[in-house]
């Protein structure tokens, strides 16, 4: 399973990227992105089955 995390903090993605046990969740593959355009690259590169997100990131445009 693929997992993509996305946040506009570093240090928010890098703690994530290092708590996680991503072995015992059988995630194969943990992608990141700082912003909505390099996710949808991200989406648009790798099969993401779980996204871990940012639900309000500065400077990007509101999905509604």
């Amino acid at each position: 399973m693929n997992i993509l995390i996305v946040d506009d903090e570093l240090p928010a993605v890098q703690g994530i990227l290092r708590i996680m046990d991503w072995r015992q969740l059988r995630i194969d593959n943990a992608y990141v992105a700082y912003s909505l355009r390099e996710a949808m690259e991200q989406f648009a590169q790798h099969p993401i089955e779980l996204l871990l997100t940012d639900i309000e990131m500065q400077g990007e445009p509101a999905l509604t």
